[in-house]
């Protein structure tokens, strides 16, 4: 078992024990996304409701204005990646690399 000791979290402190991390990516080609949010779900091995995650959304260019990324797992095995369009208008992202990292907590 991994234990951070001091885990910084809006500025306070936390203890965190981890079981361990698992990391994936795949390709991902989202379809157009209006002034709303669209998700895909990721197969993850090991992933546990409860478990912590992270996800990130690299695509031809770099780095989209307006465009938040987020997961959270959803069912055991399954996490969910969000992207959240905040701009008003339709953004139309080239296929990228989704990475999801879970943080399998104790």
């Amino acid at each position: 078992m991994l234990v951070l000791k001091r885990l910084k979290l809006l500025g306070s402190t936390l203890p965190l024990a981890l079981k361990g991390i698992t990391m994936k990516a795949a390709t991902y080609d989202p379809a157009s996304i209006n002034a709303t949010a669209t998700s895909t779900t990721m197969a993850v091995a090991n992933a546990k409701q409860g478990d912590h995650c992270l996800a990130s959304l690299l695509v031809s260019g770099g780095i989209v204005a307006g465009i938040v990324c987020y997961a959270n797992c959803t069912a055991d095995g399954t996490v969910t990646v969000t992207l959240f369009n905040g701009t008003g208008g339709a953004i139309d992202l080239a296929s990228g690399t989704l990475r999801v990292v879970v943080f399998h907590t104790v």
